[in-house]
């Protein structure tokens, strides 16, 4: 029973977008999902579910359709009630349709989670976030926010995917008042090959930590490299301090 009503709301998505007479479907749409809901089966989560399938399967140049169906529908609605409320399945589901939909409204909403204890919850909500803002790593000004070797992937292999006028200036989280986020800042520079402050990478070096200490190093021998190999930066080089790479203790 649920499969069938899964399809059939997926072929009344379908109409909704392609059809000459989409104002027919949206109708029959609306109210089918208004229906009396069966304890059973959840026909918002279902049309949600679906509506998923085909934002992933279709082109970007469906997707504004598909977001207006998503409000005409009440899903958005359905699903930030969700995400705020919802079980931990619910929730998971709330936060990928709202991401794969980019519903922005949802960004103060999913940002609750970034310190949420769950391990799946807050990942998932930190990949939303990132998907959804025009500045991906917002929620790293959050001085209480740490991010594990797990999570550091996730965010890295995400930003891989964006284009290049999104990746932050890794610079901006060198004073983090948690290592974990300095360390992941560091690394993302030496990989983007970003040019970081003297001063904070002088005093990065001297860390207790040595993790820190050991990539702060190297992302003062990239700067002095970034420096000298920029013909626009001639001026500069005049006026850059002679450090010492010297490994500290």
């Amino acid at each position: 029973m649920k499969k069938r009503i899964a399809r059939y709301i997926a072929f009344l998505l379908i109409q909704a977008i392609t059809s000459e007479n989409k104002e027919v479907h949206i109708k029959k749409l609306k109210k089918f999902l208004i229906q009396k809901e069966n304890p059973h089966v959840s026909l918002k989560a279902l049309a949600s579910t679906e509506i998923v399938k085909l934002a992933k399967a279709i082109s970007d140049h469906h997707l504004p359709a598909l977001q207006g169906l998503f409000l005409n529908l009440g899903l958005q609605t359905y699903n930030i009630r969700q995400a705020e409320k919802g079980n931990l399945k619910k929730k998971l589901k709330a936060f990928e349709a709202l991401s794969k939909l980019r519903i922005v409204t949802a960004i103060p909403v999913l940002t609750q989670y970034v310190l949420e204890k769950n391990k799946a919850l807050r990942a998932e909500a930190i990949m939303s976030l990132m998907r959804l803002s025009y500045d991906p790593l917002f929620f790293l000004e959050n001085p209480k926010i740490t991010i594990s070797v797990w999570e550091a992937m996730k965010i890295h292999g995400l930003l891989k995917e964006l284009p290049k006028e999104k990746i932050p200036q890794f610079t901006r989280w060198l004073d983090h008042k948690q290592k974990s986020v300095v360390l992941f800042s560091l690394r993302m520079i030496l990989h983007y090959q970003q040019k970081a402050d003297l001063h904070q990478l002088s005093r990065l070096v001297k860390s207790k930590s040595a993790r820190i200490a050991d990539e702060a190093q190297k992302a003062l021998i990239l700067r002095k490299i970034l420096v000298y190999s920029d013909p626009d930066e001639e001026d500069n080089q005049l006026n850059e301090p002679n450090y010492e790479f010297s490994k500290v203790a």
